[in-house]
């Protein structure tokens, strides 16, 4: 992978109509040759720790499909998962180092499950404050594990 490219997905971070799982997989999409759109189509429902459930952050569940493009080898498929499992395993324990856990739920605070919650958010601009790092934060610990 061209470290120019990892770099640059990392400085792209949060993306306006994106979700975070899809911001994470699009920045490095074309390291794997996957088109974007097609990144953001299986990404969409990861969002809102999936699917607004606010269960597994969608910076971690983005960052997860980007190990798993990189690590996974279908011609190898028992030492690629193992490997795969490894690295996602690493990322999890960078990002609960420093977050202290991948709920999205716990990282944002605010109930986006119900309408109420989700205008909530908006007004208090939860998702460019708090998930757009969550998003740069996946992006380079990527980068490290990469």
């Amino acid at each position: 992978m061209a470290e120019g490219n990892l770099t640059a997905g990392a400085d792209r971070g949060f993306k306006p109509g994106l979700n975070c799982a899809q911001s994470v997989l699009t920045a490095f999409s074309d390291d794997f040759d996957v088109e974007p759109a097609a990144a953001a189509r299986i990404a969409a429902g990861f969002g809102g720790g999936i699917g607004h459930l606010q269960k597994t952050c969608g910076a971690v569940t983005g960052a997860v499909m980007v190990l798993g493009l990189r690590c996974y080898d279908a011609n190898d498929s028992s030492a690629s998962k193992t490997l795969t499992y490894d690295k996602v395993r690493e990322f999890i324990s960078v990002f609960e180092k420093r977050y202290g856990t991948v709920s999205c739920s716990d990282l944002i605070g605010v109930d986006i499950s119900t309408d109420a919650g989700l205008r909530e958010a908006r007004e208090r601009n939860v998702f460019a404050l708090k998930c757009a790092e969550y998003v740069r934060d996946a992006c380079a610990i990527l980068e490290s594990l990469l």
